[in-house]
């Protein structure tokens, strides 16, 4: 059984994208600030989460559908984003409305995180991540 895919941002497009995997067959964990954003999520198939940290948990890649590169900077390093959730080989394919700029800076962010806390990093997998960003 493959990985489920983590879902984060489940407003207009990513509840869409979600429904298509879900559709296609794949398992879903997902995260939205909004419970009736969740709770829409979980009645279509998906497994509803508490932060974007346990969203990512047992998954190998995480979609994120946000509206700013704000809400993207917090869910990926925030208390309890991405960079919180231990994983180490995450492809994370970000699909929000923001700045491809502010996506490298994350990006950079994140490594340092990574790297402070001694972890293994697979630094080809987060260049996989800005090159989608840049498109």
């Amino acid at each position: 059984m493959a990985a489920p895919v983590a879902v984060i941002g489940l407003g207009i497009m990513g509840s869409r994208m979600a429904g298509r995997l879900l559709a296609a067959g794949f398992a879903l964990r997902g995260y939205d600030p909004n419970p009736a954003r969740s709770e829409e999520f979980e009645a279509a198939g998906g497994t509803p989460t508490s932060s974007p940290a346990e969203a990512v948990q047992g998954c190998d890649i995480a979609l994120l559908s946000l509206l700013t590169s704000d809400i993207s900077r917090e869910v990926c390093l925030g208390e309890r984003g991405l960079s919180s959730s231990g994983a180490v080989s995450l492809l994370v394919l970000d699909a929000t409305t923001g700045r491809p700029e502010d996506a490298v800076e994350i990006v950079g962010r994140h490594l340092e995180l990574l790297e402070r806390h001694a972890l293994r990093v697979h630094k080809s997998l987060t260049r996989i991540f800005c090159a989608f960003r840049r498109g």
